[in-house]
C-alpha cells in the first residue's frame, strides 16, 4: 500500500468506534513521525551530497575550464555550469522528491493532530449523550436502527476493552 492510501486510512475517523481509534492514535502518531524523521535524514543527506558535489564541480570548473567549455571564468558562469551538469540535475531532483515526502509526512503529522482535535470532540459528544439520544429529526426507522447498531456495537467494544483492562 502506497503511503498516501495508508494516510488516509489511518487519518479517518469513525464516530462508533472512538474507543478503537483512541487505542490506535498514539501508535500511528509515532508511525507516521518515525517515517518524518527517516525522511528529513534523508533528504539532509542528500542535501550534503548535492552542496559536496557543487563543491567538486565548482572547484573542477575553475582548474579546468578548457573542458568544460569555458573562456573567461566567472561566478554566473560557474553556477551556470554547475546547474547544467547531469550529475547535479539527478542529485537535485533526488533532492526536490525528498523535499516532497518530508512535506507530505509533515502533512500527515498535522492531520493526525486535527484527527486527534475530532476524536476528543466525538468523545465529548458521545459522553453528553448525543449518540443515545435519537434526534427529533429523525426521518427513517432505518436510521434508528443504524444508530441502535453502531450503540450497540459501541456498548461492547467499551465492555471488552473494560474487561480487558481488568476494570469491570
Amino acid at each position: 500500500m502506497d503511503l498516501k492510501k495508508k494516510a488516509e486510512e489511518h487519518l479517518r475517523v469513525d464516530p462508533f468506534s472512538l474507543v478503537e481509534d483512541w487505542e490506535q492514535q498514539p501508535h500511528l502518531f509515532m508511525f507516521w513521525s518515525e517515517k518524518w524523521v527517516d525522511a528529513v535524514l534523508e533528504r539532509e543527506n542528500i542535501k550534503q551530497r548535492l552542496e559536496v558535489l557543487r563543491a567538486r564541480l565548482d572547484l573542477d570548473i575553475r582548474q579546468n575550464p578548457e573542458s568544460y567549455g569555458i573562456s573567461k571564468i566567472t561566478e554566473s558562469v560557474v553556477d551556470s555550469v554547475i546547474k547544467r551538469h547531469p550529475k547535479y540535475q539527478q542529485l537535485l531532483a533526488e533532492y526536490n522528491r525528498s523535499c516532497s515526502e518530508v512535506n507530505f509526512l509533515s502533512s500527515v503529522r498535522e492531520a493526525l493532530n486535527h484527527k486527534r482535535k475530532a476524536l476528543e470532540s466525538l468523545t465529548q459528544l458521545w459522553i453528553t449523550g448525543y449518540y443515545h439520544h435519537p434526534s427529533a429529526s429523525r426521518t427513517s426507522k432505518e436510521e434508528d436502527a443504524i444508530r441502535k447498531k453502531h450503540l450497540e456495537e459501541l456498548d461492547s467494544t467499551m465492555k471488552r476493552i473494560l474487561k480487558k483492562e481488568g476494570l469491570k
